[in-house]
């Protein structure tokens, strides 16, 4: 007498597959958007205050002209140069 064993079929992991399918479909949207869809054009309109300072920017300025200027070679210095203090010990490590 033969015995006969049939393999079970498994039933389909519906699940799985889904899950794959949203994840490539997500991972595919990405690489799309990222390499492949220019990035739109954003439209700015300049503030007043910073049209004020592109204008200030392309002032001309030459430093000769201030040195020698009269007004220039007026200014006193009231304070002296500043000097180097008293940075601690010397040996902080000896106790006293």
């Amino acid at each position: 007498m033969a015995v006969f064993i049939e393999e079970q079929k498994k039933p389909v992991n519906w699940f799985n597959i889904i899950s794959l399918i949203v994840i490539l479909a997500v991972i595919g949207l990405g690489v799309y958007f990222l390499f492949f869809v220019a990035p739109p054009a954003i439209e700015m309109i300049i503030p007043p205050p910073l049209e004020t300072a592109v204008e200030i920017t392309k002032a001309q300025f030459d430093p000769a002209v201030v040195i020698n200027s009269q007004s220039f070679r007026s200014l006193r210095s009231y304070v002296g140069l500043p000097s180097v203090g008293s940075l601690g010990r010397d040996n902080p490590f000896l106790s006293f």
